[in-house]
């Protein structure tokens, strides 16, 4: 009996989940854990407050975090009547780490297949991105401070917390799957999902409005207006509820000036829409702050170490090196959503200060993207060995 590749993604599923299930019963151990209960920077009992004005059906308070997240603990706090978010949490858990976490393991599979026209890809990013949790806690086993990073980090990268990053990268792979099956396909159907998919995204973190922005690109070259129409109008219609909430939120509370379109600030980036104020760097030669904070970003890297000046060189050889041959190989739209995705999750927060004071936190969500990429590459290296070996073998029998 032939084992399909649905089979095998389903395979790769389970064994996400049986990662989070020993996580959650302590294998590894992780500090500040507690059955259910992971570290968590604090922001979950904001979430929950704004999930209980909405179950209330008010528009009482002007949140500065996205709706999805809260609006999802809303259903729950009026099924269950929690008064606090320790309530919730298995429910939380459940829904983030064993839910989304396991279906996320299809979406990162298939869109990788896709993308790079292998099976085998597909399965190496499934994988990876299964044993994720467990991938991470060996990579930070030679830092001096392993068990502080392991502590947020590995359930963050389980979606194990009570933040919107689970729910936000699930519905950012769905989007980018949907957008990667438009690449070959004239139906309509393909952008208008991928928009949908990337609006609910939208309203988990806004942050990964560069996906959005991606996908226009995309369709933009490829000349497809309808395609463009769709994927925006339904992206934009999705987002709605969040804009809705906030205007009315905002004139409720007699500031009418707040822009609707963004939950309060960005942290501290390009603008602070709670205070109005656009920030700008005391760089003359800059404008924006967010050219001052990119650049103040490669200048920490590059301080950290001869090997971190190393690593970023190396990173930037790939990426360039990489891009020209998917390019060449499986078309340029493909390789464009291959190596634009990665940094579209990670999103205008890399024009923000706070994203040097804390790399892997907002590194996190770009972490399936990579591997779809870290696959296209391994399997690229083994088709070049072979095809090294192949052309010495019938160059060695024609001497």
């Amino acid at each position: 009996m032939l084992i399909s590749a649905g089979h095998v993604y389903l395979g790769l599923a389970i064994l996400r989940i049986l990662v989070v299930v020993l996580l959650i019963l302590g294998f590894p151990q992780l500090e500040s854990h507690d059955g259910w209960y992971f570290h968590h920077g604090g922001d979950q009992n904001y979430y929950f407050d704004y999930g209980q004005v909405l179950a209330s059906g008010t528009f009482s308070q002007y949140f500065s975090v996205n709706l999805g997240m809260p609006s999802l603990m809303a259903v729950a706090i009026r099924v269950t009547g929690a008064s606090s978010y320790s309530e919730l949490l298995p429910l939380v858990v459940l829904m983030n780490g064993f839910l989304f976490g396991g279906l996320s393991v299809f979406l990162v599979g298939r869109l990788s297949a896709h993308l790079t026209r292998s099976e085998i890809s597909g399965y190496l990013a499934a994988a990876l991105w299964a044993l994720m949790p467990w991938l991470l806690w060996l990579m930070f086993w030679p830092h001096p401070q392993a068990s502080l990073l392991r502590m947020p980090y590995v359930p963050g990268a389980a979606w194990l917390q009570g933040g919107p990053d689970g729910p936000g990268v699930f519905f950012a792979l769905l989007g980018m799957y949907f957008l990667a099956l438009s690449l070959d396909s004239e139906q309509l159907r393909w952008p208008l999902l991928s928009g949908m998919a990337f609006g609910t995204m939208m309203l988990f973190r806004v942050h990964f409005v560069a996906l959005v922005l991606l996908g226009v690109l995309l369709l933009v070259l490829k000349l497809r207006g309808w395609h463009l129409a769709l994927f925006s109008v339904s992206a934009a219609a999705l987002y709605l509820p969040q804009v809705i909430y906030n205007r009315i939120a905002s004139l409720s509370l007699g500031t009418p000036g707040y822009n609707p379109w963004l939950p309060g600030y960005l942290y501290f980036g390009v603008l602070d829409v709670m205070a109005e104020t656009a920030y700008y760097s005391d760089n003359p030669s800059m404008n924006m702050v967010a050219f001052g904070h990119l650049q103040n970003t490669f200048r920490t890297l590059i301080a950290g170490g001869t090997v971190m000046m190393y690593l970023v060189i190396l990173a930037v050889g790939f990426a360039v090196w990489g891009f020209f041959r998917s390019g060449r190989s499986l078309g340029w739209d493909r390789s464009m959503l291959m190596f634009g995705a990665p940094l579209a999750a990670i999103g205008i927060l890399i024009l923000s200060p706070i994203f040097v004071e804390n790399i892997y936190r907002f590194t996190l969500p770009a972490i399936p993207f990579f591997m779809v990429l870290i696959s296209w590459l391994w399997v690229a290296l083994s088709r070049l060995r072979i095809r090294h070996r192949i052309i010495r073998i019938f160059r060695s029998r024609n001497t």
